[in-house]
């Protein structure tokens, strides 16, 4: 994930940053599959 980040020349806090949001994402969408 972080590797992604760095080669498209985004800071190393952007990257985590990005990985946080996609994680909670990822989250939201296992929880609403599991309600179903």
């Amino acid at each position: 994930m972080i590797r992604i980040g760095l080669e498209k020349g985004l800071t190393h806090k952007q990257t985590i940053k990005i990985s946080q949001e996609i994680d909670e994402l990822m989250n939201l969408w296992i929880n609403t599959k599991r309600q179903t």
